[in-house]
C-alpha cells in the first residue's frame, strides 16, 4: 500500500474509534478519561523532554547508527519506567478513582510508540509505520468491543483500550525493530551517543508548548462540566484524529 492508503485508512479507523468509545462510554466517562489523557501526555512530554525529537534527528541524518538507536531506546524505557510509582503516588495523593489508575502506565506506552515510530521513519519503512498505527487502531476497536460484550464498566474500559492498544503498539514495535537486527550483534557495536542536551532541550520545549494547546479538554471540561466536555472533546478529535 502507499502512504497516502495507510494515512486514508488510519483517519477512517481513529474516527470510528472515537465515536464508538463514546457510544459505549457516555460523554460523562469520555470527556474525564480524554482530559487526563490530554494532562499525562503533556507531563509525558516533560519527562522526556526533547530526546524523542533529537535522537530521531541524529538517527535520520545518520550521526548515529541503528543499533545506537535501539540502545537509546531501551535506557529512555529504563529511566520512563521510573516514573510509574511517583504517578501512583500522585494518584493516592489526589484521590484518584481506582478505576483510572491504569493511565498511570500511558505516558510510558505512549513515549515508547514514539521511539517505535521514530524509528521506522527514520528508515523510510513506511509499511511497518503503518501497520503498527493500523493495529493499534484495531486493537482499541477490539478492546471496546470485548469489554462491552462481557459488559464491562465504561469507566474501567476506556482507560484500559487506551492504554493497552498503546502498550500494544510500542511492544510490537519494539520487537520487530530488535527482529530486523537479528543477524547483527548489537553488543559488539559503539553503542555511545554523543548528547546534546541544549538541542534536546530547545526541542522538548517547543514540543511542550505545542502539547500545552491540548489542554483545552480539560479547561472546558472543568467549566461547563465533564458531559459536556466530552461532546467537545468528541467534536475536536473527529476534527483532527490523533
Amino acid at each position: 500500500m502507499t502512504v497516502l492508503s495507510y494515512q486514508i485508512i488510519l483517519f477512517g479507523l481513529t474516527a470510528i474509534n472515537f465515536l464508538i468509545s463514546a457510544r459505549f462510554s457516555g460523554a460523562l466517562v469520555f470527556g474525564l478519561t480524554y482530559s487526563a489523557v490530554a494532562i499525562l501526555s503533556v507531563l509525558a512530554d516533560m519527562i522526556d523532554f526533547g530526546r524523542i525529537t533529537w535522537i530521531y534527528r541524529e538517527f535520520a541524518s545518520e550521526r548515529v547508527d541503528k543499533f545506537q538507536f535501539i540502545n537509546y531506546w531501551r535506557l529512555r524505557f529504563k529511566v520512563l519506567i521510573k516514573i510509574t510509582p511517583i504517578l501512583l503516588l500522585l494518584c493516592l495523593l489526589l484521590n484518584v478513582k481506582i478505576e483510572n489508575w491504569i493511565l498511570i502506565f500511558y505516558p510510558i506506552s505512549w513515549l515508547m510508540v514514539n521511539y517505535a515510530q521514530s524509528f521506522f521513519s527514520a528508515k523510510s519503512d513506511f509499511h511497518t509505520s503503518g501497520f503498527l498505527n493500523i493495529a493499534e487502531r484495531v486493537c482499541f476497536a477490539g478492546f471496546i468491543f470485548i469489554g462491552f460484550y462481557w459488559q464491562i464498566e465504561p469507566s474501567f474500559l476506556l482507560p484500559i483500550a487506551i492504554v493497552g492498544s498503546t502498550s500494544f503498539h510500542s511492544t510490537l514495535g519494539a520487537l520487530i525493530a530488535h527482529y530486523k537486527l537479528k543477524e547483527d550483534k548489537l553488543m559488539y557495536r559503539n553503542l555511545r551517543v554523543n548528547f546534546d542536551r541544549s538541542a534536546a532541550n530547545a526541542m522538548g520545549f517547543r514540543s511542550l508548548l505545542t502539547d500545552l494547546l491540548v489542554l483545552d479538554l480539560p479547561v472546558v471540561n472543568s467549566f461547563l462540566g465533564s458531559k459536556n466536555g466530552g461532546l467537545y472533546g468528541l467534536g475536536i478529535k473527529l476534527r483532527n484524529p490523533m
